[in-house]
């Protein structure tokens, strides 16, 4: 089944007020013009810089009379063509199961709204992981109340770390990250692999060694030492931490094509570390909100209830009742002190949408969240995956960027897992 809406009911929907296809005239320009723009707007195959609305109309007449000449053996579900000629699988849909009044297919954009670019959106996850996570050290095990809130990337925190290091959050995104890299897709003994030699070894680590590790993670990658297995998380539901969910980001953003693909292997990610049903359930409905981020889905759409990229995927595979609350919105609801910052992951996931949903730039949110304390320095790394991909790297103040330690190599991975992500979705994603 596609993963969204398909072509046709795009094309056959008139576009919301506010919306128009990229490349073609708005209707208001086509009236001014003395042309009709018919009862409907053009196909992804009419759309095309300088065409008037009459001449896409005959393109769409010929285009239905050459289908009906195919023959039978050529009849049933096909590529689509765009500029260029190269094929799109009738499988790929950048937007998924989305409100009715925003399902207007690849190429819509909202007017007013600066746009950015599918490399700008690759970097501001993974960059915006790493930034969080070095903003939240300076605040990490630190109860509400019991601080002065942070308003800059000063660094410091438990830990003594300079401006702009960062901690285990962003070393495991970095693990996984190369991984998929140099394995060439999902391998969970690599995975775990390249975790414990950042464990025993510092692998990856901004400062050159393991200095915090998470009790559930730990626990995971001892066994794995032990026994060679990859899915070492404890199922135990008193061990749902954040762990898994803080490092996701690399894995949505490599299978972003594919939205299934990469919801289940969110989910196999999770349980090499973290088995309970909620952690796994947490790292599934957020790569299902990074793959529509990545792929351009509106904030307002994102944060419907049940998003997903994969239509009927929640009825199909349901979430967690705590995990499902949390899609329903229960986050537009609430405040501090419901909203808390702890390593719980049904808490941590809460807080970052709470946070998301609350502000307009990537540096508003990822203080307001990394400012309810706790576990400040996963919350940061959680937010700043979901608001990296939404606003871009560029949104991320430049100070923070400057200051990230190994910026340069992060953003070449997220480039590289960009470029992966290209060859599948092609023009969709620039």
């Amino acid at each position: 089944m596609p993963d969204g809406p398909s072509a046709d009911r795009c094309r056959d929907e008139p576009l919301p007020q506010g919306l128009r296809y990229r490349g073609a005239p708005a209707q208001a320009d086509c009236e001014k013009r003395g042309k009709a723009p018919g009862p409907n707007w053009p196909s992804l195959r009419d759309l095309g810089g300088g065409r008037s609305c009459r001449r896409r109309s005959r393109a769409r007449r010929h285009s239905a009379e050459r289908r009906s000449r195919r023959s039978p053996r050529a009849r049933g579900p096909r590529t689509r063509r765009r500029r260029g000629g190269a094929l799109i699988p009738p499988s790929i849909q950048p937007f998924g199961h989305v409100p009715n009044e925003f399902a207007h297919g690849y190429c819509t954009s909202t007017l007013g709204v600066v746009r950015v670019s599918a490399r700008d959106r690759f970097r501001g996850c993974l960059v915006g992981l790493a930034a969080g996570d070095a903003l939240g050290t300076t605040l990490e095990f630190s109860p509400p109340g019991s601080f002065d809130p942070i308003d800059d990337m000063v660094g410091g925190g438990p830990f003594g770390l300079r401006a702009g290091q960062w901690t285990d959050d962003t070393s495991m995104a970095l693990c996984l990250a190369t991984s998929l890299l140099e394995s060439g897709g999902f391998d969970p003994v690599d995975q775990m692999g390249r975790y414990l030699r950042w464990f025993r070894e510092g692998y990856l680590s901004s400062t050159g060694r393991c200095f915090d590790i998470g009790g559930t993670t730990r626990e995971a990658l001892v066994r794995f030492e032990r026994t060679g297995e990859p899915y070492s998380g404890p199922t135990d539901p008193m061990s749902a931490g954040n762990g898994s969910l803080m490092r996701l980001a690399p894995v949505p953003m490599f299978f972003a094509g594919d939205a299934r693909e990469a919801i289940d292997r969110s989910a196999d990610s999770s349980r090499t570390t973290h088995g309970a049903v909620e952690a796994v359930d947490a790292c599934r409905y957020f790569a299902g909100l990074l793959v529509g981020a990545l792929r351009g889905v509106d904030k307002q759409t994102l944060l419907s209830e049940h998003y997903s990229p994969v239509e009927g995927l929640w009825d199909e595979a349901p979430l967690a009742p705590k995990i499902a609350a949390i899609a329903e919105g229960s986050f537009k609801h609430k405040q501090p002190p419901e909203i808390r910052g702890t390593g719980y992951v049904v808490d941590s996931l809460e807080a970052v949408l709470w946070a998301f949903f609350h502000t307009e730039d990537f540096r508003k949110g990822a203080l307001k969240v990394v400012n309810l304390g706790q576990d400040a320095d996963t919350t940061g790394a959680i937010f700043g995956q979901i608001a990296g991909a939404h606003y871009g790297a560029e949104s991320i103040p430049a100070e923070w960027r400057q200051r990230l330690t190994m910026g340069t190599e992060i953003t070449a991975m997220a480039d590289s897992l960009h470029e992966r992500a290209d060859r599948i979705l092609g023009d969709f994603l620039r």
